[in-house]
């Protein structure tokens, strides 16, 4: 009988994925464990909003820099993956994601799987804004 890892892995083969969330931890775990165990993932993106004077890419290059990606630090193998791992400037609160044009129509013609781990998780927020950011 197949392990269930090989059929995760084989119906991620090829695939395209997109990740909201990912500077966040369930989206770190996520990321990490997709690279880690489906090698054979064409691309991942992630949409990550510019913060602390920091441009979407260098926000991704801190997250591979945290322990969790200890790993891949490790096997010098593993950076064909990280490699495949592209930041998408956008805002998941702002109209259309705030995304570009560009960027917007890349996602929506090359992206087989989307998961959303972004969430807004100030408890004094108002509810419209919460609904806003983590169901909308």
């Amino acid at each position: 009988m197949e392990r269930a890892e090989d059929r995760v892995a084989k119906m991620f083969a090829n695939k395209v994925i997109l990740i909201t969330g990912v500077t966040g931890f369930v989206g770190k775990v996520l990321l990490e464990k997709l690279l880690r165990s489906c090698p054979h993932i064409r691309k991942i993106y992630v949409i990550i909003r510019p913060k602390y004077k920091m441009t979407s890419e260098e926000r991704l290059e801190k997250i591979f820099k945290s322990a969790l990606f200890d790993l891949f630090k490790q096997n010098p193998s593993s950076h064909q993956q990280i490699s495949q791992v592209f930041a998408i400037q956008g805002d998941i609160s702002a109209t259309d994601l705030g995304l570009s044009a560009t960027d917007r129509f890349k996602l929506l013609s090359e992206v087989d799987i989307v998961y959303h781990c972004a969430a807004l998780l100030r408890l004094d927020e108002s509810l419209k804004t919460s609904v806003l950011m983590n169901v909308r």
